[in-house]
């Protein structure tokens, strides 16, 4: 006899009755653990005929009912980009599985922007490739989001189309606070200090596996997040100050961050 499963959230389309039969045989545990952090474990598994993502923690059972849990958050996430015509992994089930809460995500296959970055050929292409990472994060901005945990390993590129990734681990994702435009923002000091945060996580986690990002790409970076998509141009004449600052912000997050040095390698992932 399995678990005992009670299902939170389902996808479009999802079976209840088959994903709690799914479900409470664990059937990650037949798959490949592919992060473990002390009891917080990602696994890539087959369940229901398909490839995915199953994220599982410890239950906290009175905030996974409330929606309070950052796998809740992640789905309502998920439901934010997905209006806001980003591309991000399908949910299609959340619930908790005995004592654990459970996230079931399609799998994504395609390479990391961190692993584009390590395997960059010259600084010319470690340039573009910071360049995009700049211009997601505009258009974030611009689509009234934000990312607390923006790394490059937590955008992935299924297809050939490098200008659209698909952003992973979505529960650090909030809406902005203001609806505004982005030349005002020097006017709300915490959406500011959002953007150059996310700025910063582009050179951090890179640098702490061993990528060199020089202050050069920093620049690319935060040029990017300015950029007028309509016109293609560079930063507009009206947000001068605003890159400055974002990059002199960025600059300061990135100096006192000190050693960058993951606990788990995302280049280097655990065995099966």
């Amino acid at each position: 006899m399995g678990d005992r499963v009670t299902i939170l959230h389902l996808g479009e389309g999802e079976d209840r009755t088959a994903w709690k039969r799914a479900l409470a045989d664990r059937p990650w545990e037949r798959g490949a653990i592919i992060k473990k952090d002390s009891d917080r474990e990602v696994w890539r598994a087959n369940v229901l005929g398909s490839n995915v993502s199953v994220k599982v923690r410890p239950a906290e059972r009175l905030r996974a009912w409330l929606r309070k849990t950052d796998f809740a958050r992640s789905v309502r996430a998920a439901r934010w980009l997905i209006s806001k015509r980003f591309e991000t992994p399908a949910v299609l089930s959340h619930g908790i599985v005995g004592r654990a809460e459970v996230l079931v995500n399609e799998w994504v296959e395609g390479p990391t922007l961190l692993r584009l970055l390590a395997d960059a050929k010259d600084e010319a292409d470690r340039a573009d490739l910071l360049g995009i990472a700049g211009r997601y994060i505009g258009r974030l901005w611009r689509a009234g989001l934000v990312n607390r945990d923006h790394k490059p390993s937590n955008l992935v590129f299924r297809s050939r189309s490098l200008e659209h990734p698909h952003l992973l681990d979505v529960g650090g994702l909030r809406k902005r606070t203001d609806d505004e435009s982005i030349k005002d923002a020097l006017a709300h000091r915490g959406e500011f200090r959002m953007i150059a945060r996310m700025c910063a996580a582009q050179v951090i986690e890179p640098r702490g596996v061993g990528i060199e990002i020089g202050d050069d790409h920093v620049r690319h970076v935060v040029d990017a997040v300015f950029r007028v998509e309509q016109t293609g141009s560079s930063i507009p004449q009206t947000y001068p100050n605003l890159a400055k600052e974002t990059l002199r912000e960025v600059l300061a997050i990135i100096e006192k961050h000190g050693d960058a040095t993951p606990k788990i390698n995302p280049l280097d992932p655990p065995a099966p």
